[in-house]
């Protein structure tokens, strides 16, 4: 692939069923579905996955954040 490396999963499993989801799309943290400003890019990529068994989009990004980091981030 050259000099550039993956920063997310080709696949995942679904977190709903037992079916695969592959890359959907990506948006910077900044995006929200209320993007009633234009907030400035932070550089950091939401990957998210699409399941093609059951249709339901996720992203892992947060899997990991406490309760701390949902407070302060999200």
């Amino acid at each position: 692939m050259g000099p550039f490396q993956p920063v997310a999963d080709q696949s995942l499993p679904c977190k709903c069923c037992p079916g695969t989801a592959s890359i959907y799309g990506v948006v910077d943290f900044q995006r929200s579905c209320h993007d009633l400003k234009n907030l400035p890019l932070t550089g950091i990529p939401i990957y998210y996955h699409r399941c093609s068994a059951c249709g339901f989009i996720f992203t892992t990004a947060f899997d990991q954040f406490t309760q701390e980091q949902f407070r302060e981030h999200i």
